[in-house]
């Protein structure tokens, strides 16, 4: 691998639990705002996360076809460093978060689909500051399924990209094998749960020592 490789740990919803896992010194934790998920949270519960986050760690919000305004809103009041634009909406969300002058980190998640690659390859001026591809779902991510990592080696954009989806201890060392040269960072959530929002911390520090150790 080229570098060393970024830890995201997304769908965090207890306070304690997410304490522990930003003791791991992941590079982001990720706060889910989407209520149809099993690991949504309220502003007010991740208010009280993000309090004890240190500033190591970058503090991430996940949004589905939000309007900007609101994800504006929600991350200032929050105080989060960077949000994750989900759904069919996220390129024109994001412009319009550049439009209300938001400053922080933009994720966008795409289902890796054939179409996906190919419009986030040629695009030109996305508003983007990396790409995340996850498992094609209808709940937008946390299925704990995998796709077939090869698809991304049709990707040919400038953006560096986060690998996502069913990714955990029983196949971390084959996504570790996976090479790309926008890859970045890897995404991490349900496969590393003792239940839905709270992640086991064996299992997670495990996976961040051998991200770190086995990427450059």
């Amino acid at each position: 691998m080229p570098h060393k490789m970024k830890v995201k740990i997304c769908g965090l919803a207890d306070t304690d639990n997410a304490a522990e896992i930003a003791a791991l010194a992941p590079n982001y934790v990720g706060f889910i705002f989407y209520p149809p998920s099993p690991r949504a949270v309220t502003i007010e519960t991740a208010k009280q996360i993000a309090a004890r986050i240190p500033p190591n760690v970058t503090t991430v919000g996940v949004f589905v076809d939000e309007n900007p305004r609101s994800i504006f809103t929600t991350a200032q009041s929050i105080g989060l460093s960077a949000v994750q634009l989900c759904g069919t909406t996220q390129i024109t969300c994001a412009r319009e978060l550049k439009f209300l002058d938001f400053k922080e980190t933009i994720f966008g998640s795409f289902a890796a689909t054939p179409d996906n690659i190919v419009i986030l390859s040629t695009a030109r001026d996305l508003p983007f500051d990396f790409l995340l591809f996850d498992t094609p779902s209808a709940q937008h991510g946390g299925t704990g399924k995998t796709f077939d990592w090869a698809k991304l080696k049709n990707y040919h954009g400038i953006i560096p990209f986060f690998l996502s989806g069913g990714i955990g201890p029983d196949n971390l060392d084959e996504a570790l094998a996976f090479t790309h040269p926008m890859l970045c960072g890897f995404d991490l959530n349900s496969r590393l749960e003792a239940c839905p929002g709270v992640k086991d911390i064996d299992r997670t520090r495990a996976c961040i020592e051998k991200i770190r150790t086995l990427s450059l």
